[in-house]
């Protein structure tokens, strides 16, 4: 349902899959929210690879980590877990993947479906996931050991650092 394209061959066992998918997408822009005077003038977008490039830009170690899973039963929507190996707690990782393999719904549109289930305390004066929509605020937050969700169709990033 992805748009890939299967070549098969007579007398060949295996087949290649090639990535045929294409479509509009917007253009990187200036954060609209969290704007700076100094700084990148880049915001994530809503294309899932394009989001990942620009963490892969700010942060070019081989460390850095992206998980993808999907969510969502009709809507199948492509969530990618990112975080630093080596920096970021392994009890961590393994905490938010198990909370995002726990969601059971019918369709993820946005980040803040994901949000929703994964918050521990909802009344508490501290955040406990923050969100960004600026890629060198999110490559900051994986530096200090936070772990991202990157959900596909939407411009921002959650940062989950409750569990450190």
């Amino acid at each position: 349902m992805d748009g890939n394209t299967a070549i098969l061959a007579n007398g060949y066992h295996e087949a290649l899959i090639a990535g045929t998918t294409w479509w509009d997408k917007r253009a990187i822009e200036e954060p609209q929210t969290q704007t700076v005077v100094r700084g990148p003038k880049e915001s994530f977008t809503e294309d899932l690879r394009t989001n990942t490039s620009l963490l892969r830009r700010k942060i070019k170690s081989p460390d850095l980590r992206f998980i993808s899973l999907r969510i969502g039963r009709y809507t199948q929507t492509e969530v990618v877990i990112t975080y630093l190996d080596g920096i970021a707690e392994d009890h961590v990782v393994q905490e938010v993947k198990s909370r995002l393999d726990r969601i059971d719904v019918d369709s993820i549109l946005e980040s803040g479906y994901i949000e929703e289930f994964i918050e521990d305390r909802t009344y508490t004066p501290f955040p406990t996931i923050m969100n960004s929509e600026r890629p060198d605020a999110v490559a900051a937050g994986l530096l200090e050991g936070q772990v991202g969700i990157i959900v596909d169709g939407t411009m921002e990033l959650l940062s989950h650092c409750l569990l450190q």
